[in-house]
């Protein structure tokens, strides 16, 4: 709207046309895209994945979840440390079955099928 008033040398026309292939009309393009896909593809899945990002832009004002983020970062050598710990267990434990089963199937002891 403020196009003509920018250029008032051209015709209201021919200000709008410059500004939307313009910098700041591109700008302008890019910020309402995700609201136009919206509109186009309500009834897919890609309008949830279009509004997904926007969830996680207003997460960042909430401060319910800042404190989780805080205790999860002040906590993250210490979860580290226990998700290895689960990991190597379950890989452990896995390899342990692994060899279990197939010790019981040579000797016929176990009936795995």
């Amino acid at each position: 709207m403020a196009a003509p008033a920018n250029h008032p040398e051209l015709s209201t026309f021919k200000a709008r046309f410059r500004y939307s292939f313009s910098f700041y009309g591109f700008v302008d393009f890019v910020a309402i895209l995700p609201f136009l896909l919206i509109y186009l593809y309500w009834n897919t899945e890609v309008s949830h994945l279009i509004i997904l990002p926007y969830i996680f832009k207003l997460i960042r004002y909430s401060k319910s979840f800042r404190l989780i983020g805080d205790v999860l970062h002040k906590a993250e050598s210490k979860l580290v440390t226990v998700y290895t710990t689960c990991g190597i267990m379950v890989c452990f434990s896995t390899h342990i079955n692994v060899l279990h089963r197939a010790w019981c199937t040579t000797r016929g002891f176990c009936q795995y099928r």
